[in-house]
């Protein structure tokens, strides 16, 4: 048996590193039907690091406004979770 393991970005404006883990997990084992396939979303801390931390510790996504320091208004995202 083979195995594969997977560590994906997202692709920016085209597939979340979550949507690639499934992708490439999919094509895998349709040309290696015996084959093991891990793969772990990741995250470079850019737009994709909060999908990859729910996905991993669970949680909730919770919209927060905040201000640069020029007083613009920042839409930024965190989770919660129980613990």
């Amino acid at each position: 048996m083979e195995k594969f393991i997977c560590i994906l970005d997202s692709f920016r404006g085209t597939a979340s590193s979550l949507e690639m883990c499934r992708i490439m997990s999919r094509k895998i084992s349709e040309i290696y039907r015996d084959s093991e396939v891990i793969a772990i979303p990741a995250a470079d801390g850019g737009e994709g690091s909060v999908d990859v931390f729910m996905k991993v510790f669970g949680g909730v996504r919770v919209r927060i406004e905040a201000k640069d320091k020029r007083e613009q208004t920042l839409n930024r995202w965190h989770i919660w979770t129980r613990g």
